[in-house]
């Protein structure tokens, strides 16, 4: 039996990429758009760092890399990532932010509101994105590890 913790630190370190290029961008004084993708993806990778587990590939003489599950399968909607999160972890973070589900409503489909924005006339949730993103980069790195079982262990083909 085999233990990982979550956050999963090598996503959580992925969510932080694309925090730190957000703020560059905006210390740049580029273009919003870009800012909020970037804010947004972090926020769902930092969710997504919350559920995330570990997979274990064998190699031999108790050696394995551990590698995070695939995302794929989790979607993209913030709420559902953070209804997916442990409930420790959950109560955590609601306790410094407890509006925190009706702002992740707020940011559903920004990927997509924000790529034809121009012909549409959308207004998007920069405040709120900026908001949650730096909420997100400052707690979930300080939330208690919580050990979880690793129920996928594959063995290496070495041929």
């Amino acid at each position: 039996m085999r233990f990982t913790a979550l956050p999963n630190l090598q996503v959580l370190d992925l969510a932080e990429s694309f925090y730190s290029a957000a703020e560059i961008l905006k210390d740049n004084r580029s273009n919003a758009i870009p800012i909020i993708n970037l804010r947004c993806h972090a926020i769902e990778l930092y969710l997504k760092a919350l559920h995330l587990k570990d997979t274990a590939t064998d190699f031999g003489d108790g050696v394995a890399l551990l590698r995070p599950t695939s995302g794929r399968g989790a979607g993209h909607q913030l709420g559902n990532s953070f209804t997916n999160a442990l409930p420790e972890h959950q109560k955590e973070l609601l306790s410094g932010m407890p509006r925190l589900n009706e702002e992740l409503a707020l940011l559903e489909g920004i990927f997509r509101r924000s790529r034809y924005i121009y012909e549409n006339g959308d207004s998007l949730p920069f405040s709120t994105a900026e908001h949650v993103a730096r909420y997100l980069a400052c707690r979930i790195p300080q939330l208690t590890p919580i050990p979880v079982r690793i129920d996928q262990i594959a063995s290496e083909d070495r041929k």
